[in-house]
């Protein structure tokens, strides 16, 4: 299936439970290399596009916290 990462991935995080919430947000800010909450959430909201190997990595991340379905909101369920 084609993923559309140019509209982000708040539906993915939006599914993160919130006891994992700090822990999701670090592992994310490590695959963008990125250090700061407004560098994290331009790529939250799809301001900026991941590459493809950021995005494989992305979804690995999700898998670490239980999201499996539905990270760019273009899933059915």
């Amino acid at each position: 299936m084609i993923r559309d990462y140019k509209n982000g991935f708040q539906k993915g995080v939006g599914r993160i439970k919130e006891k994992d919430k700090k822990k999701f947000y670090k592992d994310v800010c490590e695959v963008f290399g990125v250090k700061t909450r407004t560098s994290y959430y331009r790529y939250v909201r799809g301001l900026i596009e991941p590459k493809i190997s950021e995005a494989e990595a992305l979804e690995k991340v999700f898998k670490k916290y239980g999201v499996t379905t539905n990270i760019w909101g273009n899933d059915e369920n």
